[in-house]
């Protein structure tokens, strides 16, 4: 008899159909050598006590969990929620299943041992649940977490940042180009005087994006002392602190480059609450393009991923062909990247 509150298990269906454990086991897994009649049975009772295969205890046996876990810190972010979205619907076509390790912390913590042991116990929630992979996007010191994962011997991915000195695979954008892009373009405007906001201290994609920007503007003879930086830890301390206008004054500059879409739309919210007109007082630039799969987002100029090249796609097939193949020698996929134009940067009018 099932006992209330009691998981179901392959031994209540076997008691059920009067049958054994084992050909519950392949009538699951429709098992051509049993009959139709047997295997419909035993999976029409399975339905109705409402059984539910153990993935752990499948993994024991077979060695694949056929989970996937993607680690990301900041899920608010659009741009990530967004990849990972696709990442699912992608997965679910081999057969895997999803799994979201969020390690967003308060941006009042400090940095350093919090964030390294919180990071490592996200690692060992995945392994913990034997996922076949990870899905890793990096940031702030992550470093000791992707160590974490090569010493359990868990294939991933790294995702749109690159931990320097890592032998792994990765997938992400060319964040110098983008950042030097982003430069020209406004410089070419007429611009003289940037601000940049900047992304996570001692990320690979904030150095290039940073490199890639000044190195623009310097190279059309604009010196460097004109482009004033704001600190990632800045920037999200003065959000939560309802703040912003506080840090952007003063405002002597006509062109902003922001790190990433998700610091620029606040900093447009102020600046239109502020009665600052874009582009005809401020121009403004992005990066990552989250307009073309959040239609509702206003329209901002951004850097991104060239529509014909399909991220989602390859990170799915070195993450697979990874598992399969965990001797492969390590891969890197860079993507070129172009500016949309969503009206928010123009000529420079002062």
């Amino acid at each position: 008899m099932i006992q209330k509150n009691q998981r179901i298990t392959l031994k209540d269906i076997a008691d059920e159909c009067n049958c054994s454990v084992n050909t519950v086991s392949r009538a699951l897994r429709n098992d051509k050598h049993l009959s139709a009649e047997t295997t419909a049975k035993i999976q029409s009772t399975a339905n109705r006590l409402g059984y539910v295969r153990n993935v752990l205890a499948s993994s024991l046996r077979s060695g694949k969990s056929h989970i996937i876990a993607a680690i990301v810190d900041n899920i608010q972010n659009p741009y990530y929620s967004s990849i990972v979205g696709y990442l699912d619907l992608k997965l679910k076509e081999y057969g895997y299943s999803l799994m979201i390790l969020c390690n967003q912390v308060s941006q009042e913590l400090t940095v350093g041992s919090v964030g390294e042991e919180l990071g490592q116990e996200i690692v060992d929630v995945a392994i913990a649940h034997a996922v076949d992979g990870i899905i890793f996007f990096p940031f702030v010191n992550s470093n000791h977490m992707a160590h974490h994962m090569i010493q359990n011997n868990i294939p991933f991915v790294q995702i749109g940042r690159e931990i320097r000195g890592l032998n792994a695979d990765i997938v992400r954008c060319d964040d110098y180009a983008g950042g030097y892009l982003a430069g020209k373009e406004l410089t070419m405007l007429g611009h003289k005087k940037f601000l940049y906001i900047a992304g996570g201290e001692n990320i690979s994609s904030q150095t290039d994006r940073q490199k890639g920007f000044i190195d623009a503007i310097s190279d059309n003879g604009i010196p460097q002392k004109n482009i004033r930086i704001i600190t990632s830890e800045d920037m999200l301390r003065s959000i939560l602190r309802k703040s912003v206008g506080e840090l952007l004054s003063p405002i002597d500059y006509t062109a902003i480059f922001s790190f990433n879409d998700h610091m620029a739309y606040s900093v447009i919210h102020y600046l239109q609450s502020a009665n600052y007109r874009i582009p005809d007082d401020i121009s403004i630039i992005g990066f990552d393009n989250i307009h073309r799969d959040v239609p509702y987002a206003l329209p901002l100029s951004s850097i991104g991923n060239p529509p014909d090249y399909d991220f989602v796609n390859s990170i799915t097939e070195l993450l697979l062909s990874r598992i399969e193949d965990p001797s492969l020698p390590a891969r890197k996929v860079i993507f070129p990247v172009m500016l949309y134009d969503e009206g928010t940067h123009g000529f420079c009018k002062k």
